[in-house]
């Protein structure tokens, strides 16, 4: 092992140089090396959600789950207040010959729990509002105008029908 590269001999007797900067920027990550790993999962849930509620259901999965290994410390912690979504970190151990199915495991047993406690899990979305609905009106009409092929009675029916749905929504808020 040199300052710059390794140098390796082979059974054949040759030598093989591996300069460093390959191995630092191309690390090995042995999963298999060690007899446990943690086991990582976020979940998400709505902002009206109890986050007590959800801390102690999936505490109580990770206490009764047998792939989980209780000796270790396990958690579940409120890690970020996203955009759309309160998540939880939930950290546990387990065997790592048992890694995937305690990984599938939890994932399940959380998701169910979840959904039988009416704990909505969100999705991205997007709300958009109009600020001034009148304004977008008249220039949506005035679009339809500009291309050329279209009439003027289909100008004038898609405008009354605009003009319709704008005023149901004015009334129904």
């Amino acid at each position: 092992i040199n300052i710059f590269n390794t140098k390796l001999q082979t059974p054949n007797n040759e030598v093989i140089t591996i300069p460093h900067n390959i191995t630092l920027a191309n690390p090995i990550i042995d999963l298999s090396a060690m007899d446990k790993r943690r086991v990582s999962i976020t979940i998400g849930v709505s902002y009206n959600t109890d986050i007590y509620l959800v801390k102690n259901l999936i505490s109580d999965i990770l206490t009764n789950n047998v792939l989980v290994l209780h000796e270790e410390e396990n958690s579940v912690n409120l890690s970020l207040m996203n955009s759309s979504s309160l998540d939880f970190s939930v950290k546990a151990w387990t065997k790592t010959d048992t890694y995937w199915d305690c990984l599938y495991s939890l994932n399940e047993q959380i998701f169910t729990a979840l959904n039988e406690n009416g704990i909505e899990i969100p999705y991205q979305q997007i709300d958009i509002h109009m600020k001034n609905e009148e304004n977008n009106l008249e220039n949506s009409i005035k679009k339809l105008q500009e291309p050329k092929g279209l009439t003027k009675d289909k100008v004038k029916h898609v405008t009354e029908e605009m003009k319709k749905n704008s005023k149901s929504k004015k009334e129904s808020n």
